[in-house]
């Protein structure tokens, strides 16, 4: 998926704009998310491959599958439409691998209610997509919490648990107000931006039509006469040019007043005084 430049949102609608640019952000720390953990699991799968262990094949293999589905179909309009669904349904798998096949439930419990839920602050999702991997996590945690059974004492559980819903709150909080502040931030530049656009739109078609009256002002066809053949054409270098000619027929037969000029300079000023010439000319 290609990360858009400000200038090139500038061109797309609002709403479509910051979805581009948040999406252009999470997509960028996916792509180091996915590499920091297929280098680790592809290492530590040498190693428990030679020992005839295979439990992190399934984490290796969600993330390789996952740089494969980025790298194929990362320029396709299908990709950048269901992104962020590509994005929460990693997340999802992710957790639920590293849950299945970790040796220990502590460190899953700990992966679900600490690790996962402060990782989502580095992706810019809406709130509800939030909440839907908080759910999840949620859910895995007072499954995770509820295994221990005997091990933990009730009041112990029930701080487990306590303590994983603030973990949850307060990074579903920091989450969407930092997403909400990258937001407003971009709306404010992106705003700015096409105010410009607009006023440098606006200032090239007010010199189109500049060119299109000035290039009137010149001949349409070219007398016919019996004794001469007369072809012309002019072609200014920027928008608005200086150059000028002209042909007025004279009282008698066959005379005819030729008129070459060239105003000094290019530009609106140029065609004004390009203007005022051809008039007092003319009258």
């Amino acid at each position: 998926m290609k990360t858009l430049a400000l200038h090139e949102l500038v061109r797309l609608p609002e709403e479509t704009a910051v979805r581009r640019f948040l999406d252009g952000k999470s997509y960028r720390f996916l792509l180091w998310m996915t590499g920091a953990f297929v280098a680790p699991a592809t290492m530590a799968m040498v190693v428990f491959m030679a020992e005839g262990q295979t439990r992190l094949m399934a984490l290796w293999a969600v993330n390789v599958a996952t740089i494969a589905l980025i790298l194929i179909t990362r320029k396709s309009t299908w990709f950048q439409r269901a992104f962020r669904r590509i994005l929460i349904t990693y997340l999802l798998v992710q957790f639920a691998v590293l849950a299945l096949v970790g040796p220990h439930w502590q460190a899953a419990f700990s992966l679900a209610s600490f690790v996962f839920p402060w990782a989502l602050l580095f992706f810019r999702l809406r709130r509800h997509e939030y909440l839907i991997v908080l759910a999840a996590l949620a859910t895995g945690s007072v499954w995770f919490i509820s295994r221990a059974g005997a091990d933990l004492a009730l009041p112990a559980r029930i701080g487990m648990l306590v303590g994983t819903l603030a973990c949850f709150g307060g990074s579903y909080f920091i989450a969407t107000r930092w997403t909400d502040r990258t937001r407003r931030t971009f709306l404010t530049d992106w705003k700015r931006e096409v105010a410009r656009d607009q006023e440098q739109l606006r200032m090239r078609e007010e010199l189109a039509d500049a060119r299109a009256v000035q290039l009137s002002m010149l001949p349409a066809a070219a007398p016919r006469l019996d004794w001469l053949e007369l072809a012309s054409l002019s072609e200014p270098a920027s928008e608005v040019g200086g150059d000028y000619f002209d042909h007025v027929e004279l009282p008698g037969e066959g005379r005819l007043a030729l008129v070459v000029g060239d105003v000094a300079g290019h530009g609106m000023a140029s065609g004004l005084l390009l203007a005022a010439l051809r008039g007092g000319l003319h009258l």
